[in-house]
């Protein structure tokens, strides 16, 4: 039996897959049996046999998810990769996971020549570079993939999910697994978008009214371009909408509220190694958008850092540390703990949870710590400002300065109004925590994953 088949749900909902400026049309897949087996034959006649991996350069599309099936129906390990990364960084990660073939779009297969056997019950590898950009594997099993499905349908209401639209990268957890898969294999309809891209936003409201949709997903960055964008029209069939892979701040919370009135906004918790959402909040006027409380089958305690750990029914089998060789890659597998720590930082606020950033992120200037989140969150309560992000900058004497980086909302001239903004903070922060430097900013640089590239835009401070 493979490793997941459409059998072990109740019944593979509908996709439609849109492209750029196709909104009213496009193309349709009801009856998944055919194609997937068809598939599945020209994988296992190219040389993919169970324990063994392909990787996927193709996203966003029916022919992804065909693919995905009958790589999994055949018993083998997917592998979704980023068809925007360069060609040589892509012999790299080849060279270093060894799969037996490599797919792009339109149904091209390559077969290479090594091979790794992956353990048994593995069913996918996620790539990340999380925060420090060094390429990472997490490795998850067929078991952890069907157990977060049925704990995910257990927890939220799956008539919300009736038509979910997912526009988010489905080489990433969040989109692939909670946004893609979960409505999926609970026979609800699945609108494929190319992406949150400004011009696809501008139609968001008329394509959620075309298509019915009643559920939508994206990053805190996606909301800058809604509220540039969107006409903000009644938006009646829109049941629930999801914000994950950041903390929200209270601008991005509130452009979510009257967006759409009348759907539950949440706030929504959740890693890679969980293959997504463990925790959710129900966003309300005045709530605090970085709590979250409701737990989704997984365990959380706080340790004295104030570092999360989290134990899961849904927890990955191993890390594939890519490590630099010359001018090549390797894995190194490191399984997990029952309790794994991870980067991010919270406090007990009652019996729910308040996320304060996370631990990577974190600034030491003159010895003393300074939590970004806790900066950009207040920076961006200041009018005219549409959204801020702190980094580190290198300083010979101090170790570290804070540079805020900000984008206007309106006619916020800086540095006319550096000083304002200055004592804003002042009221409202310790004075080691006033960022030592301010820039002015078009917009903020995001990665393919839709959160802000930290490290790009510290490259680009000087420039």
């Amino acid at each position: 039996m493979g490793i997941i088949d459409l059998a072990d749900f109740s019944g593979c909902g509908s996709l439609l897959q849109l492209s750029h400026g196709q909104l009213s049309h496009g193309r349709r897949m009801q009856n998944w049996s055919g194609a997937v087996e068809q598939r599945a034959s020209q994988l296992r006649e190219a040389g993919l046999e169970t324990r063994t991996a392909a990787v996927l350069w193709h996203a966003n599309s029916i022919d992804f998810f065909v693919d995905l099936f009958a790589i999994w129906q055949i018993g083998a390990v997917a592998i979704p990769g980023d068809p925007s990364t360069p060609d040589l960084r892509r012999q790299q990660l080849q060279n270093a996971l060894m799969p037996a073939l490599v797919l792009e779009g339109e149904g091209a297969i390559e077969r290479r020549e090594s091979l790794r056997n992956f353990p048994l019950d593995s069913a996918l590898v996620l790539l990340t570079s999380g925060s420090t950009a060094q390429p990472k594997g997490i490795l998850h099993s067929k078991s952890a993939i069907i157990r977060k499905m049925q704990l995910l349908a257990a927890a939220i209401d799956l008539e919300d999910f009736d038509t979910t639209l997912l526009a988010l990268p489905t080489f990433f957890g969040h989109g692939l697994i909670c946004n893609g898969l979960f409505p999926l294999l609970h026979g609800r309809s699945l609108i494929v978008a190319p992406g949150f891209t400004p011009s696809f936003v501008s139609d968001l409201d008329r394509l959620i009214e075309e298509h019915l949709v009643t559920f939508v997903s994206s990053t805190p960055t996606v909301w800058s371009f809604v509220e540039n964008f969107s006409k903000k029209r009644k938006k009646p069939t829109l049941r629930r909408i999801h914000c994950a892979s950041a903390p929200l701040d209270f601008k991005r919370m509130n452009t979510i509220l009257n967006w759409a009135p009348q759907a539950k906004a949440f706030n929504v918790y959740g890693l890679t190694e969980t293959l997504g959402w463990i925790a959710g909040q129900w966003l309300q006027p005045e709530s605090d958008p970085r709590v979250v409380g409701q737990l989704w089958g997984s365990e959380i305690k706080i340790e004295s850092d104030h570092r999360i750990s989290i134990r899961s029914e849904a927890q990955a089998q191993a890390y594939f540390e890519i490590t630099e060789k010359t001018e090549d890659l390797d894995f190194e597998i490191r399984p997990l703990d029952c309790w794994f720590q991870s980067s991010d930082l919270g406090e007990w606020c009652g019996e729910k949870i308040r996320l304060l950033g996370r631990q990577d992120f974190m600034i030491i200037k003159a010895g003393l710590k300074v939590q970004p989140e806790e900066v950009e969150l207040i920076a961006s309560q200041f009018r005219g400002i549409d959204s801020a992000v702190c980094v580190a900058i290198d300083d010979q004497i101090l170790g570290s300065q804070i540079g805020l980086a900000v984008v206007r909302s309106g006619n916020l001239s800086l540095p006319f109004e550096s000083m304002a903004l200055r004592k804003w903070l002042s009221e409202r922060l310790e004075s080691y925590k006033i960022p030592d430097q301010i820039k002015v900013l078009d917009r903020l640089p995001v990665n393919t994953r839709g959160k802000v590239d930290r490290k790009k835009l510290l490259a680009e401070w000087g420039r």
